[in-house]
């Protein structure tokens, strides 16, 4: 379903970074970064430096869980009646930080519809039983449209793609149930199905310039002070946005979405062994009764992953603060360059 931002162990962030391409190694003459260097040491300032990756792991989650058998058919799932919304986790200009949220019902109702009931008759004692794969109708899902020329593959499905406003987004509650299978046993059912759970994101310039480094060819005396205070991080604003009226920083905007997409993958991951406890805590009468539970986990992924993302201004204050130190140093190089003038080796 749609959702546009979990947190990773430190081990797997680790892994991720290390994974990652080394980037470029940063002008001496950046007054910040050297005094970085000087206080924390090159391995401090390399870990600044490089952005979190999403993480190189299956975007699919197996499922296998016991149900016991039961004359009582299962509780029907909370329907909610709200309408799925187009929510996601972003980093957006001020004005636009209003963000929606999905009704786990609504999720629950779609997958239930998306797929024919199992026959109530394929329910001999050992026999497995194959059911139909469960998806997010497609117009539950915001459109990717007008790709970018970079893609980040994420076991194939998570990837940079898809149109958003400025300055970036990232959609993580599509989940999918696909090649589930039931075999009813003497007083149990066993279920295994694959719950995937792709993951997009994408930043948006809105007509700012990106400035790559104090050393931008973009950069001039006089504008390099708007700059500066463009790229410089607003404690006082969810944590540390910047406000960028004129200027961006592209790649501190992916490194925002990139932190958001990690977190959801981490909630997804902690909400699926939730549900799956929940699921063998269940019973059913039928394999029609087992597909009904099948299709309430997304919905419950979906509930544990917003519970633990917090509100809209607690989440994206751990975004913006993680890039906040980068923003600044970034911003203060700006100026400390501009500070020598035209003719000191500053701006022309």
């Amino acid at each position: 379903m749609p959702q546009t931002h979990v947190e990773q162990p430190d081990a797997a962030l680790d892994a991720a970074r290390q994974r990652a391409p080394e980037p470029p190694a940063p002008d001496p003459r950046s007054a910040h970064v050297l005094a970085l260097q000087r206080g924390a040491g090159n391995a401090a300032v390399a870990r600044l430096l490089v952005p979190p990756a999403p993480v190189a792991d299956d975007h699919r989650i197996a499922f296998t869980a016991v149900i016991r058998r039961s004359d009582a058919p299962p509780a029907p799932a909370a329907t909610g009646g709200g309408a799925l919304a187009a929510a996601s986790d972003h980093d957006a200009a001020p004005g636009n930080e209003a963000e929606g949220t999905i009704d786990p019902g609504a999720v629950t109702a779609a997958l239930q519809s998306s797929a024919p009931p199992a026959e109530a008759s394929s329910s001999a004692e050992g026999e497995r039983v194959a059911l139909p794969d469960m998806r997010v109708p497609p117009e539950l899902v915001p459109p990717d449209t007008d790709p970018v020329n970079s893609t980040i593959t994420y076991s194939g499905s998570v990837a940079q793609s898809g149109t958003v406003s400025p300055f970036g987004a990232t959609s993580w509650a599509t989940f999918n149930v696909t090649g589930a299978t039931v075999t009813p046993n003497s007083g149990t059912f066993v279920a295994t199905f694959t719950l995937e759970n792709p993951i997009t994101y994408n930043v948006a310039a809105g007509g700012r310039t990106h400035i790559t480094s104090e050393n931008d060819a973009a950069l001039t005396n006089a504008n390099y002070a708007t700059a500066a205070s463009d790229l410089t991080p607003n404690m006082s604003d969810l944590g540390g946005r910047p406000p960028r009226t004129s200027f961006w920083a592209q790649d501190l905007t992916l490194r925002h979405e990139g932190f958001h997409a990690n977190e959801r993958r981490g909630f997804a991951s902690a909400g699926a062994s939730q549900a799956q406890t929940w699921l063998n805590t269940q019973t059913a009468s039928s394999v029609g009764d087992v597909q009904t539970l099948i299709a309430q986990v997304p919905g419950r992924v979906i509930t544990a992953s917003q519970a633990s993302a917090g509100t809209v201004a607690v989440k994206e204050a751990r975004a913006y603060g993680d890039g906040a130190p980068l923003y600044k140093a970034r911003a203060d190089a700006i100026t400390a360059k501009g500070a020598l003038g035209p003719s000191g080796g500053g701006y022309p």
